[in-house]
């Protein structure tokens, strides 16, 4: 029984392989990414990425884990803050189909705070977007960038 055991679990593993591998790489030339980015004076940033296939056949993106996108701001070369840093992926392969002219839209907001979760400071930032690709580089978005602002000072309190 011991012997037979290694041999059903890699019948189990190999009949549940994604058809993404073994199959050819995957034309991705004509799936476009756009990133647009929101700064209000205040509050949250809003990032919205959009993946939209351009061609005429459906566009298969194999993808390592179920995390189908990913932010980051970045200040110079530090990155201060990435939306999946607190998160967790189950671990299989998926496929981001898209349709002839589909497009999927991914939006999160950034509250301003670094890794730290401290307040980050008024200055130059640049924000990315990717979604993971199995096998190969990501598909990335044109980074954007973005100028925060102080925080506007609280009215003062007049005198009695």
């Amino acid at each position: 029984m011991r012997a037979f055991l290694p041999l059903l679990m890699m019948l189990l593993l190999v009949g549940f392989r994604s058809p993404a591998i073994g199959a050819p790489a995957a034309d991705l030339s004509k799936v476009g990414l756009r990133l647009a980015v929101y700064s209000p004076p205040e509050g949250p940033v809003r990032m919205v990425l959009r993946v939209e296939n351009l061609g005429g056949t459906v566009a298969m993106i194999p993808q390592p884990s179920a995390q189908g996108y990913d932010f980051a701001v970045c200040r110079g070369t530090t990155e201060v803050w990435r939306w999946s840093a607190d998160k967790f992926f189950i671990e299989q392969l998926q496929e981001l189909s898209l349709q002839p002219g589909e497009t999927r839209v991914f939006a999160e907001e950034w509250n301003r705070l670094d890794r730290a979760g401290r307040p980050v400071q008024p200055g130059h930032y640049t924000v990315n977007a990717w979604v993971p690709v199995l096998d190969r580089d990501s598909l990335k978005a044109e980074p954007r960038s973005m100028v925060l602002q102080a925080p506007p000072s609280p009215p003062a309190k007049e005198s009695p």
